[in-house]
């Protein structure tokens, strides 16, 4: 399993009125990190064939960010079933050593070409093993 990392600095602009961080930015940080994923380890071949969409998703809150907090989001991929992906995100608060959220985005492959369901082809699934 290939795990993908990105590790930013909780800003002003991701904090809300409570003054901690927005539901809605741990969701977009899920969605943009398992698709970095995708796109950092696919080869050209690969990402010329598919497309994705986002066609569910979940995510459970465990305990708050606040400004200035350092974070680690980290994705790999599950599972895989014919034309889906279930890519898992963790959030980890490096400053509290805590872990913040866990979220499962289910990704549906779509076929360029054809606009079409498309089922993972075992190359493109040995990408991420």
């Amino acid at each position: 399993m290939k795990v993908y990392k990105i590790n930013l600095v909780v800003e002003e602009k991701y904090i809300d009125g409570n003054l901690h961080v927005n539901n809605l930015e741990y969701i977009k940080w899920a969605q943009y990190t398992s698709g970095k994923h995708w796109d950092k380890v696919a080869t050209e071949k690969i990402k010329q064939e598919y497309r994705w969409v986002v066609v569910h998703q979940e995510i459970n809150y465990f305990k708050e960010l606040i400004l200035n907090d350092e974070i680690e989001i980290s994705t790999w991929i599950e599972k895989i079933e014919k034309a889906k992906t279930f890519r898992i995100v963790e959030i980890f608060n490096k400053t509290k050593n805590e872990l913040s959220a866990k979220a499962i985005i289910t990704w549906y492959a779509i076929d360029k070409r054809t606009n079409k369901p498309k089922r993972i082809s075992d190359e493109a699934k040995s990408l991420f093993e």
